[in-house]
């Protein structure tokens, strides 16, 4: 099966959040809250930042033909 990388456009930014919250769990080192709905409680910003400082860039991984996980 092929991996690949595929830089994220901002439109897929809630994707790459659902990933954020179900894979990253640093809560206990960050001091991140859990909230009602089972995501975590971080800064809007955290993410927003891949899009607009030119040192940042998002991608995700795949596997075949599914999402596998981002960096």
């Amino acid at each position: 099966m092929s991996s690949a990388l595929k830089e994220i456009a901002e439109w897929d930014l809630p994707v790459l959040e659902h990933f954020f919250n179900t894979t990253c769990d640093m809560s206990e080192f960050v001091l991140w809250q859990l909230c009602d709905d089972g995501c975590f409680a971080y800064p809007d910003s955290l993410l927003s930042r891949y899009w607009s400082k030119p040192d940042h860039h998002p991608y995700f991984i795949s596997s075949g033909d599914e999402i596998a996980g981002f960096a």
